[in-house]
């Protein structure tokens, strides 16, 4: 199974979702898209597509004019059937490559957060009713045409969504290994502003223990319901 991974810094990777990929035998292509050397492969050459997190905002192509082709690619690879997941700035990708509006969010959420699962119906996957999850974001997405709300919190109603039946996006980042959050804590914390929504490192830090491993399971159980059936 060939699985393409797009990366948007060398830090952000896609944390335990590659793990578990891994574990299902899957070969990872990265693209760095912010190389101007960066090939993506045809949309056949990949079996699913997972776009990382990133600093960046969707709507930033004057800044970052590689943005406007991987949005292309990424309705590319939605329009040719295949799973796709996106994780924090690659779930608002998503939405603004199906011309949602990718907007501020009324207020940042970094660090853990309790997030309402929502019942979508037959056919979406199922988050738990209630869970505990790392955040590290300013933006927000609507909902592409025709996607389905999976997940919620106070202060960012858009958390995960659904299209079809094999393509999820998310704000949240169940993602994030432990490695991946000491590092955001370690080289970033002037992110860690005394602002209502974003906890100090040493709160972070704390929830590791409490809260990594279980919001990981949730990743590989999200990696599992997109997997192609024969993986």
């Amino acid at each position: 199974m060939q699985v393409t991974i797009l990366q948007h810094t060398p830090y952000e990777d896609a944390g335990y979702a590659e793990v578990r990929l891994r574990q299902h035998q899957a070969t990872l292509n990265r693209v760095m898209v912010a190389d101007p050397a960066a090939v993506y492969p045809t949309p056949e050459q990949s079996d699913m597509l997972v776009i990382c997190g990133g600093p960046q905002s969707a709507g930033e192509e004057d800044q970052y004019p590689w943005l406007k082709e991987e949005k292309a690619y990424i309705r590319a690879v939605i329009d040719s059937g295949r799973p796709v997941l996106g994780l924090c700035l690659g779930g608002q990708l998503i939405a603004a490559a199906l011309g949602a509006a990718v907007s501020r969010n009324p207020q940042p959420e970094i660090g853990w957060f309790t997030l309402q699962g929502l019942d979508a119906g037959e056919g979406t996957f199922r988050f738990p009713p209630q869970f505990e999850v790392m955040e590290w974001h300013y933006d927000t997405f609507s909902l592409p045409a025709g996607a389905v709300r999976l997940a919620s919190s106070p202060a960012c109603a858009n958390q995960a969504y659904q299209l079809g039946e094999r393509v999820i996006g998310l704000q949240c980042h169940p993602e994030m290994t432990a490695e991946n959050i000491r590092y955001l804590l370690t080289h970033f914390p002037q992110e860690l502003k005394p602002l209502t929504g974003i906890q100090s490192a040493a709160e972070i830090d704390a929830g590791i223990a409490r809260h990594a491993a279980q919001a990981n399971q949730l990743m590989a159980d999200i990696v599992d319901y997109l997997l192609p059936a024969e993986s």
